[in-house]
């Protein structure tokens, strides 16, 4: 048996910080509280002045993830490891099967690659298509692994993207199994339309990526999403909530009683489209979307510019909260507020 003795630390739980002895074996906390004794041939670690919490759940990563002809940067193993550098030991990664393919089939590759995981795991699964195999694959999935949340995207079309008829099927499905249905909430039509549009004015940077994400396509297919979810009585999560269109759309169901829940995202704080085309590390859908002036701004400013000269990345907005120095400092109808969350 493992018994591990951390003193004099203050811990940090939900409701309250307060310093205090942990005594934990095999990994389990046995105890809590100020002057214990540690116990014999315990492993003593002097924790004053430092903060004992516990490890962090992050709910929304994509470790090793083959995408539109990529792949992320970090295996399961680097991304899991860096976590436990900064005190993560747990990830929902998500398992994201091709169209046509076996929910199952692709569930197995994922666990594969999940092998040389540092720190713990668990999964989301994708509907990313529909079939009555689906709907058996995703009761084996709840019942037999112990997956109890499935993943839709309403962007990405011709690729991913989930209509109506499978998002009403899934969720239907979701109810039947006590599973959250879970969405990444873009209206995919208008982000295709968009696209392409962008793409003929030639602006092919990272700086292109909000120009074809206006902050109302998140926000319709939010409200979209939701009451597909209310029709059905079915509770869902939306992922990466990135402006205030989408907050307010789960702030008024909450507000009459539906069951939603809104996904903070830590990078959505960091940078805001104003802060793009200056490197690989903002080419990310998971930012901060500029506000309806700002990306009104933008617009027209593409539009007036010279073809050698439309590129919008590259000068700061006043938008703020466009750096690791001014994280707080967000305005412009944004949902942070002096580095608190207001909207969940």
């Amino acid at each position: 048996m493992s018994t591990l003795f951390i003193r004099g630390g203050t811990v940090v739980n939900a409701d309250r910080a307060f310093r205090a002895d942990v005594i934990t074996q095999d990994g389990t906390i046995t105890a809590v509280g100020e002057n214990l004794s540690a116990p014999a041939g315990a492993t003593v670690v002097d924790a004053g002045g430092q903060y004992v919490m516990p490890g962090g759940i992050d709910p929304h990563t994509h470790m090793q993830l083959p995408f539109m002809g990529t792949v992320t940067m970090d295996d399961f193993f680097t991304g899991t490891a860096a976590g436990l550098a900064g005190g993560n030991t747990t990830i929902i990664d998500f398992v994201i099967p091709n169209p046509q393919q076996s929910l199952m089939e692709a569930y197995h590759t994922w666990r594969g690659w999940a092998e040389k995981s540092a720190s713990d795991y668990t999964f989301h699964v994708a509907i990313t298509w529909w079939s009555e195999q689906v709907r058996q694959e995703m009761g084996t999935l709840v019942q037999e692994e112990g997956v109890n949340s499935f993943k839709h995207f309403m962007a990405y079309k011709n690729a991913i993207m989930c209509d109506d008829e499978t998002l009403v099927n899934s969720f239907k499905r979701s109810l039947e199994l006590g599973a959250m249905p879970t969405v990444h909430a873009e209206n995919g039509e208008l982000v295709y339309l968009l696209q392409q549009t962008v793409a003929d004015m030639g602006i092919t940077g990272p700086e292109g990526h909000p120009l074809s994400r206006p902050p109302m396509v998140e926000g319709e297919a939010a409200n979209r999403a939701i009451a597909i979810a209310d029709v059905l009585n079915v509770p869902i999560y939306v992922v990466h909530v990135s402006c205030i269109e989408a907050a307010e759309a789960i702030a008024r169901a909450r507000a009459r009683g539906q069951r939603v829940y809104g996904e903070v995202l830590r990078r959505r704080g960091r940078t805001s489209g104003c802060d793009l085309g200056r490197g690989r590390e903002h080419r990310t859908a998971h930012t901060l979307r500029v506000c309806r002036h700002h990306f009104g701004q933008h617009s027209q400013a593409v539009q007036h510019l010279p073809a050698k000269r439309q590129r919008v990345g590259r000068r700061r907005c006043r938008l703020g909260g466009v750096g690791p120095r001014r994280q707080q400092d967000l305005v412009c109808q944004n949902p942070i507020q002096q580095g608190r969350f207001q909207y969940l």
